[in-house]
């Protein structure tokens, strides 16, 4: 995560310690405050398709 990614609002997705395998990098990731979401593997390839349909408003970051 780069300090240009935050400074401009990127939505960013880290995986979940319970499903990652090696949670190094999640972890700095989350830590730094660069994770927007905390996801499982399983729910990060469908994520952006999710949120094309999901209102601003709705949606609540981890």
């Amino acid at each position: 995560m780069t300090a240009q990614a935050l400074t401009v609002s990127a939505w960013t997705i880290a995986e979940s310690e319970e499903s990652c395998a090696v949670f190094g990098m999640p972890r700095a990731a989350i830590a730094r405050g660069g994770a927007t979401d905390v996801l499982p593997i399983e729910g990060i390839a469908p994520a952006p398709a999710c949120a094309l349909f999901v209102s601003p408003q709705d949606v609540k970051h981890r």
